[in-house]
């Protein structure tokens, strides 16, 4: 998987019923399998691996478009049971999509995403959740899985059905090798807009500091509305260091050189922005209203 900026968060694997149970639960309890629900993803990149530039401040190194997460909806009832959880989903059940790592993520015959059920938490899985994070220790090598541990679906071959089920939240080696399923028929649905938004992008953002001595790239959405920068994500290196290679959300950027009398600087785009699950934050909208005061 590729770095991710945490500056957003999709729907939790688990519902609110009994309040927002963090999904880091799970994360913590689970050995092998690591799943993380995105919102928004990156299609894969035009630009050319390879390819050499001189860009001045505030122009595009490299550019994805971006997209809403892939939507996934069961079209038949299925009935799945690894390591004693135990799932009903009727037809019409709504799945959650996410991006998987973790230890067990290399079982997989597809990487890196997988549409999973939202668990429901009931009282009885809300005090299991609260003994198993008090008695972690403890808990960790007698329950064969996390108290919200989910079953998730992969369709390998792309054919519109899922025929393949893992647990995100056993515990157990025999419990996380993924299982054969169905094929099972589901509406998937690809490539949605997102509404305002229309790529990301890596920007050079020119010299920084008193001195000038340092250059910064950074990470930001882009709408006909504007752009939203993302302050957790970008690169600063000293013009001294040259040539260096930096990484930003999956990308790789060779910086061969910056001429200070122009404030640009010669790269070479070794990988574009790798094409996945990512969480960004949208350029905000600002709709202005006129209000007219009397005096």
């Amino acid at each position: 998987m590729s770095a991710v900026a945490h500056t957003g968060r999709g729907r939790a694997l688990v519902d609110r019923r009994w309040g927002l149970v963090p999904l880091a639960a799970l994360l913590i309890a689970a050995r092998g399998y690591e799943t993380h629900p995105f919102a928004r993803v990156l299609l894969p990149s035009s630009d050319e691996p390879g390819r050499e530039l001189v860009v001045a401040p505030g122009e595009v190194v490299t550019r994805s478009a971006a997209m809403q997460a892939p939507s996934a909806r069961l079209d038949v009832p299925v009935t799945v049971n690894i390591a004693s959880v135990d799932q009903t989903l009727p037809a019409g059940t709504e799945l959650l999509f996410v991006g998987v790592a973790g230890d067990a993520a290399e079982r997989l015959p597809r990487l890196p995403e997988a549409f999973c059920a939202i668990r429901r938490i009931t009282a009885g899985v809300a005090a299991r959740i609260v003994l198993d994070v008090a008695a972690f220790g403890l808990l960790r090598g007698l329950n064969r899985a996390s108290p919200v541990s989910t079953h998730c679906f992969v369709d390998t071959d792309d054919d519109g059905r899922f025929d393949t089920v893992f647990l995100s939240g056993a515990r157990r080696e025999t419990d996380l090798e993924p299982r054969p399923v169905g094929p099972l028929a589901a509406t998937i649905e690809r490539n949605r807009p997102i509404e305002g938004v229309s790529e990301a992008r890596i920007v050079f953002a020119g010299p920084t500091g008193r001195r000038g001595r340092r250059i910064a790239f950074r990470f930001e959405t882009a709408s006909p509305a504007g752009a939203a920068v993302q302050q957790q994500v970008g690169a600063t290196i000293n013009v001294s260091d040259l040539p260096r290679t930096v990484k930003i959300q999956g990308a790789e950027i060779e910086v061969l050189s910056y001429d200070a009398a122009t404030r640009s600087t010669r790269l070479r785009l070794v990988r574009p922005m790798a094409a996945g699950g990512y969480d960004f934050t949208p350029p905000r909208q600002v709709t202005y209203i006129p209000v007219f005061i009397p005096r």
